[in-house]
């Protein structure tokens, strides 16, 4: 999954960052779990909701709460690196 070519993350896309951790049965759980609790639909989510999905999922103790807070940075970089490619960049 190439995260600075998306423009909207799909629920898979949640749930793979986490699997090679949890699982496949757990991640989807949890990020389910997430979801849910914000009251958000099945997706896709922009960039900002997912990081407000991974900030819910990075509240919790545990392995869980540590891979949150990294996907978060990850997002974060990946739509750093997308804004660089979209924005005109400034003549020199």
């Amino acid at each position: 999954m190439k995260l600075e070519t998306k423009q909207r993350l799909e629920r898979a896309d949640l749930v793979t960052m986490f699997a090679p951790t949890l699982g496949q049965e757990k991640s989807t759980e949890t990020v389910d779990n997430a979801v849910k609790g914000l009251g958000l639909s099945g997706g896709p989510y922009t960039f900002e909701q997912a990081i407000t999905i991974l900030g819910e999922m990075g509240k919790v103790t545990g392995v869980v709460g540590l891979v949150s807070r990294l996907a978060i940075a990850r997002l974060r970089a990946a739509m750093a690196f997308h804004e660089a490619q979209v924005l005109p960049r400034a003549a020199n």
